[in-house]
């Protein structure tokens, strides 16, 4: 994405174009949000039930490292990717000390 970025910047830059870019909340973007959510295939996720069992087992969770905000089962966790609910992008570049992974 980062990539993709700069190149549009450079093209924007070399036509003299102006890029004005908006937040638009989910709520009022819902096509886009949708066709997102459509073709994501990376999304996994364990069932409550073994989740449960693990977190009696061996938990209790503080941090799911390796989640979405659509298949999240605590309330903290890392993304991917960019979301506004993520604590953190990349769980590989932070650290793990001081919680329950």
């Amino acid at each position: 994405m980062h990539d993709l970025a700069l190149s549009i910047f450079s093209i924007c830059l070399s036509k003299s174009i102006r890029l004005d870019i908006t937040w638009v909340p989910r709520e009022l973007n819902q096509i886009a949000d949708s066709i997102i959510k459509e073709n994501n295939t990376d999304e996994w996720e364990v069932s409550m039930e073994f989740f449960l069992y693990l977190d009696r087992l061996c938990g209790p969770f503080s941090i799911d490292r390796f989640a979405t905000s659509q298949n999240r089962i605590l309330t903290r966790y890392n993304s991917k990717y960019f979301d506004f609910e993520t604590e953190a992008v990349d769980c590989f570049t932070q650290f793990w000390g001081n919680a329950f992974n």
